[in-house]
């Protein structure tokens, strides 16, 4: 069973305004045709930023009414303010315009989608355990020079400190898990500079990478459909075959690990497995002479252009039987 977790903390920069939220959408529909299963860290986290401090809390599943979200608005003001147990607080200890808000919750985005009865997305209660928070504050602070020489993080001490707690945080969360997990893009600068240190390049989620080869040959955005179509289509036979597909080319390329030095390392060996899966699938399932069918795969995998061209392929697509039936520009959810 192929995986992705999604944490809170490190992607509270979807949470920003409806278009980012809307980009996270997308991906969600990608990995739910990729990935056998989607973990969604379950709780509302919030966070407020201002000049002069930060403050955030991880609120339980079932705490609050979890349908409807927050976003930032420029310029809102906020106060923490504390006093005796059981007396109204009003001594204010922190204060002022926030430079950023975020309500981060995957609650309202399935329930929004009506997928919340869904098996193929698991919920997982709780948060990083207290001690593992103390370790990954421990290695911040062993990482704490090279932290402060990164330019490309906000330049406000609070947002920067956050955006590094929120990483180290759920990178200890998901290795805890065992399972590739999803960041927001503000954490880029961090894992280069933990690449570097390790003189080696981070490996991505090799499902991902896969994903993006499709789009780079110009297959079809399958994330740009509704709700309901890429469900139908996750769960049908064909969407199936695409998973375990994904599975294979994954698996061959981990196997190469050891030899990987580069993402682009990564990206060829993806590029080269998906080749072998095309060729391997439609020679299997077309009378046409082999030779000509693997001379065709060579044109179409580098650029996307003649397998539709025969009446075999399209009698092939039109059997939606194979994964292969994806490829067809024809081809509508």
């Amino acid at each position: 069973m192929t995986q992705i977790f999604l944490p809170l903390r490190s992607n509270a920069g979807w949470f920003h305004d409806h278009q980012t939220r809307s980009k996270l959408e997308y991906l969600i529909k990608n990995y739910m045709l990729i990935y056998d299963e989607l973990i969604f860290q379950n709780a509302r986290y919030t966070c407020t930023i201002g000049e002069n401090g930060s403050i955030d809390f991880m609120m339980p599943a079932n705490s609050i009414d979890r349908t409807k979200i927050k976003y930032f608005k420029p310029g809102e003001t906020f106060r923490l303010l504390i006093g005796p147990t059981g007396e109204i607080p009003t001594n204010e200890i922190m204060g002022g315009p926030a430079i950023a808000y975020y309500e981060v919750d995957y609650y309202p985005i399935i329930h929004d989608a009506n997928l919340l009865s869904e098996n193929y997305f698991r919920w997982l209660d709780g948060d990083i355990h207290d001690d593992d928070k103390k370790l990954a504050k421990k290695e911040i602070q062993v990482d704490r020079i090279k932290l402060n020489e990164i330019n490309d993080l906000p330049n406000n001490h609070f947002q920067k400190s956050k955006i590094v707690e929120s990483f180290y945080f759920d990178s200890l969360f998901s290795f805890r898990m065992n399972i590739p997990f999803l960041v927001y893009r503000n954490t880029f600068p961090i894992i280069k500079m933990k690449n570097d240190e390790a003189k080696q390049k981070w490996l991505p989620a090799l499902n991902d990478t896969f994903y993006d080869n499709w789009l780079q040959l110009g297959l079809p955005d399958l994330g740009k459909s509704s709700w309901v179509d890429i469900h139908e289509l996750r769960e049908s036979l064909l969407g199936e075959d695409f998973r375990r597909m994904i599975e294979r080319i994954s698996v061959n390329v981990s196997s190469e690990i050891t030899n990987i030095k580069s993402v682009e390392d990564i990206k060829l060996l993806v590029s080269q497995e998906f080749s072998k899966e095309l060729i391997n699938e439609v020679s299997a399932r077309l009378k046409t002479d082999k030779e000509f069918v693997f001379n065709t795969m060579l044109n179409f995998v580098p650029y996307g252009s003649i397998i539709s061209s025969t009446s075999d392929f399209n009698k092939l697509f039109n059997e939606r039987k194979s994964w292969v039936s994806l490829l067809s520009k024809n081809y509508a959810l």
